[in-house]
């Protein structure tokens, strides 16, 4: 048996049928409508696979923040809408739960955000996560991301924090 790919954008190559993270909503997304969000230039899905068989994935897109839907110690001195890269899904197989792969895949979608950040490829000034439950929640709040005043399951990342935690690894 192989060994896990390093997440990579998802392609027809991959098989998707079997994926099982226990959350009905993502399974979907991941088997109905990753790959063709992909092509639309809409989202990007990176995924881990072994022997062509995902594990894991998750996906980003752009998307605007208004100041307001900000905690206020990042939208301070911001325009009224402010550009950032969402996190829009991540999930990992429950077969692959337990290995660190949700934690690899977060690490790894900070780095391309920063990424774009720091060359400048697309403006972006935070990183917002909507996480899907309590549980996932708790996860992202383990990376010190702060939760919007109006909505505790959107979760932030400023630049000057994504700077920092980039710096660390």
């Amino acid at each position: 048996m192989s060994e896990f790919s390093i997440p990579t954008p998802i392609s027809r190559d991959y098989d998707h049928s079997s994926f099982d993270c226990g959350k009905p909503p993502l399974n979907e997304f991941l088997q109905r409508h990753a790959f063709d969000k992909q092509n639309a230039k809409l989202s990007r899905t990176y995924v881990v696979a072994r022997d062509s068989v995902i594990v894991a994935y998750y996906t980003l897109a752009h998307v605007s923040i208004t100041q307001e839907e900000t905690p206020k110690k990042f939208g301070r001195g911001m325009p009224s809408v402010i550009p950032a890269l969402l996190l829009a899904r991540l999930a990992v197989d429950q077969a692959a739960q337990g290995h660190g792969f949700g934690r690899s895949l977060l690490v790894d979608a900070l780095r391309r955000t920063w990424g774009v950040m720091e060359i400048g490829a697309a403006p972006v000034r935070l990183f917002v996560v909507d996480a899907k439950d309590d549980d996932a929640r708790a996860f992202y709040e383990r990376f010190d991301m702060a939760p919007s005043p109006h909505n505790p399951m959107r979760l932030f990342l400023s630049y000057q924090d994504l700077k920092l935690i980039y710096e660390e690894r």
